[in-house]
């Protein structure tokens, strides 16, 4: 077999084992950056690009995570909508009415017991009833109550 006797150049060689060495260790930018520069505070720089410039894979990107997040964000309204509904509801129970602090009776029915006493002004003369629907009651009992008046021409 013959042997094969290949020459290379010494920026060849250079660059090959510059190029390993950078495969071993990695990168020497990205450990500088990381030291001397925090990138998490800085504002992403805004793209430039004409929209020609953009490429079909990266338009088709763009639009799936664009329908991710709209997707995102109805499923988490949804849910929102769902916890809201469940804390509006509240289910008191049926209250008792021979529990109440005081028990009030409708005056609207009791028996008229007029006696001639209507209530007073500052004065001491007899209020007058502003008109037929007024009613006064007193100790429970309606005491003075308005006229009914017919007009006639």
């Amino acid at each position: 077999m013959e042997q094969i006797i290949r020459s290379f150049s010494r920026s060849t060689l250079f660059a090959a084992a510059v190029l390993a060495v950078s495969m071993i260790m990695g990168s020497p930018t990205t450990g500088a950056c990381a030291d001397h520069l925090d990138t998490s505070i800085l504002a992403p720089l805004p793209d430039l690009r004409t929209p020609d410039q953009v490429g079909w894979l990266e338009r088709l990107r763009n639009r799936r995570l664009a329908q991710t997040k709209i997707h995102a964000a109805k499923a988490e309204a949804r849910l929102e909508a769902i916890k809201q509904k469940g804390r509006a509801t509240v289910s008191r129970p049926a209250q008792d009415p021979s529990t109440a602090a005081a028990v009030v009776e409708s005056q609207a029915g009791s028996p008229p017991a007029i006696t001639g006493a209507a209530p007073e002004t500052i004065d001491g003369k007899a209020l007058k009833p502003f008109n037929r629907q007024s009613k006064f009651y007193q100790g429970g009992f309606l005491v003075s109550q308005g006229k009914n008046r017919v007009r006639s021409r």
